[in-house]
């Protein structure tokens, strides 16, 4: 799912956003390694000795248990994300003010409006290692984790406004183009340049 804002006219000029977030994408690498490395585990410990019945359980039990490591560690992932950024919100413009969670930050109190990232940047790269199996998977382990967090930041831009040395998020988890657009039209509804 995209992230989206609906409007809704209120009269006298009041405008109430409503924003949904994004979805959070699935995660790279790990939820498949856990997959796998269960599958193994299931099938590599069978016995000779367990017959037809008992390879028809352990591959049972392997397609499904994978299936569900692998959804699990998505939503865990998708957790994560969803605590480290601000979904959603809702929140009423008008040409004097902007009323946000039971507050109402003035025209003229207002020092601007702007679109950030939720996520925080953080100067990581991707280093290859070669040389032994544990370098290897550490390269592929952080590799992931930029993936992930490219991925995360994709769907965490939020929509500020800025009064009184405050920084009040007003709508969050969306992509860049959706928090461009809800900038835009605060903006024409404030008035602002």
């Amino acid at each position: 799912m995209d992230s989206s804002y609906q409007q809704e006219q209120l009269g006298d000029g009041r405008v109430r956003f409503k924003v949904t977030a994004a979805s959070v994408p699935p995660a790279s690498g790990a939820p498949f390694v856990l997959a796998a490395l269960f599958v193994f585990i299931v099938l590599g410990t069978m016995n000779r000795d367990e017959g037809g019945l008992g390879l028809m359980i352990r591959l049972a039990l392997a397609g499904f248990g994978s299936v569900r490591i692998h959804r699990w560690t998505n939503q865990w992932f998708a957790r994560g994300v969803d605590k480290a950024r601000s979904p959603g919100g809702e929140f009423v413009v008008s040409p004097g003010a902007i009323e946000v969670q039971g507050a109402t930050i003035t025209r003229e109190a207002l020092h601007r409006v702007l679109v950030r990232n939720g996520i925080p940047d953080v100067q990581e790269y991707g280093v290859v290692k070669t040389g032994s199996m544990l370098s290897a998977m550490e390269s592929g382990a952080q590799n992931d984790r930029l993936a992930n967090r490219a991925k995360a930041t994709a769907v965490s831009y939020v929509v500020c406004a800025e009064a009184g040395g405050r920084s009040t998020v007003l709508g969050g988890g969306m992509t860049e183009v959706t928090a461009n657009g809800l900038l835009t039209d605060v903006s024409r509804i404030l008035r602002l340049e």
